[in-house]
């Protein structure tokens, strides 16, 4: 009787042993997992924040380009003000 519980123990030892590695193997999986997607999302970051860089600059850019236009628009207005003087003379 007293060896068939030490088998049992050492059976259930086995058992327990087995579980603890599988368990440590799979934290591990998990760990890796979990660095490769915080790196991950650091990438992700770092292009978001170069879309947002770029974005502004072409906002920026938009920004001149209607100045521009306006400009023109007024210097095309003043040019047709004088060629209409001009007709008058």
């Amino acid at each position: 009787m007293e060896a068939r519980i030490r088998e049992e123990r050492v059976a259930a030892e086995a058992v327990v042993a087995k579980r603890r590695r599988e368990i440590e193997e799979s934290e591990a999986q998990l760990k890796e997992r979990a660095e490769a997607i915080a790196e991950e999302a650091k990438k992700v970051h770092a292009l978001r924040d170069e879309v947002k860089a770029g974005t502004a600059a072409m906002k920026e850019r938009e920004k001149r380009l209607r100045e521009i236009e306006s400009e023109l628009e007024r210097k095309r207005a003043e040019l047709e003000r004088v060629r209409e003087g001009l007709k008058k003379l």
